[in-house]
């Protein structure tokens, strides 16, 4: 045997043996892939569900992390001309005063409408507990930064 086959029976060997975690050491990467998930960054979420599944391939966890993600990379994907369309759209000036918040997003969102000449459709999405709902806004903003 040569020296290079010495080499990669070595490695077929060893590579099994690396991945054979300490069961410690599994629920690390799961928990530093839920933190790098809950953080946004699902680059490092990948990677670390991923080796939850090189070292348990029936994680449910893993396993169900990864897909979200995949979901998320995909409408990133389905995205981005909406997202440079929306770019575009500037609303000149806002400035609401001790208003709700229900009608502040009203108001943007036909905002949006008239100024895309009704080409562009946009929504909001509330995710506030409905007894703060209707707390009281302010919002100044008049051009854009330069």
């Amino acid at each position: 045997m040569n020296s290079l086959q010495t080499l990669a029976c070595s490695i077929a060997i060893l590579v099994p043996l690396a991945l054979q975690a300490a069961p410690g050491e599994m629920q690390q990467f799961l928990t530093d892939g839920q933190t790098a998930y809950m953080k946004g960054d699902l680059t490092t979420a990948k990677q670390d569900f991923e080796w939850v599944l090189q070292m348990d391939p029936h994680n449910r966890a893993a396993i169900g992390y990864l897909r979200n993600i995949a979901v998320q990379e995909a409408q990133v994907k389905k995205g981005s001309a909406m997202e440079k369309q929306l770019s575009g759209l500037v609303i000149p000036k806002l400035d609401f005063k001790e208003a709700t918040l229900s009608a502040a997003l009203d108001y943007m969102k036909n905002a949006a409408n008239r100024l895309s000449g009704g080409k562009m459709s946009v929504s909001f999405v509330v995710q506030l507990p409905p007894e703060q709902a209707n707390t009281p806004v302010t919002v100044r903003h008049f051009g854009t930064p330069k």
